[in-house]
């Protein structure tokens, strides 16, 4: 993969999707006391092309892409569904946030929270999204995080709790 470099890209696949993510995105950020994500169309490259090669190969694994000699933050979902329904932006991000219904704040890393920390994490500035559907029917989504998130020693400044009671 080339990292956001590549010719053959389908680009961001819909203004919709990514519209519709960023503003998902930017609705827990602010419950949660973090700044508002800008979108940043090489992200958005980087993730497309990252969502088309896991719907071509069926393999769902984390990419190893940097932006400006640094790691993203990456979170990864998949969907089936048997209708032609399509994943959007606000069904990704929300898949991703349930993890915050069981996250204890008082701790640092904890195993199966990371994508709800990755999209609330106070320190991340930049956000691109992709989504792709493989010929199985199934929909995978990407997002990539500039800077990235989930260090261990930093949770606590940087993953809050919500400002008000989630509903």
């Amino acid at each position: 993969m080339g990292c956001g470099k590549s010719k053959n890209a389908k680009g961001p696949n819909n203004k919709k999707f990514l519209r519709d993510a960023l503003n998902a995105h930017n609705r827990y950020r602010k419950l949660h006391g973090s700044k508002a994500l800008k979108m940043n169309k090489e992200l958005n490259t980087i993730a497309q092309e990252w969502a088309e090669n896991i719907a071509r190969t069926g393999t769902f694994e984390h990419n190893t892409c940097s932006y400006k000699g640094q790691s993203l933050g990456e979170n990864l979902a998949m969907r089936y569904t048997s209708t032609s329904e399509e994943l959007s932006g606000e069904q990704m991000t929300d898949q991703w946030y349930e993890e915050a219904n069981t996250y204890n704040y008082n701790e640092d890393f904890q195993t199966g929270k990371g994508h709800f920390a990755q999209i609330v994490w106070s320190d991340t500035q930049q956000v691109g999204f992709g989504r792709a559907q493989g010929s199985d029917g199934k929909w995978y989504a990407v997002a990539n995080y500039y800077p990235a998130g989930n260090y261990v020693g930093q949770f606590r400044q940087n993953v809050h709790p919500p400002k008000v009671d989630r509903i």
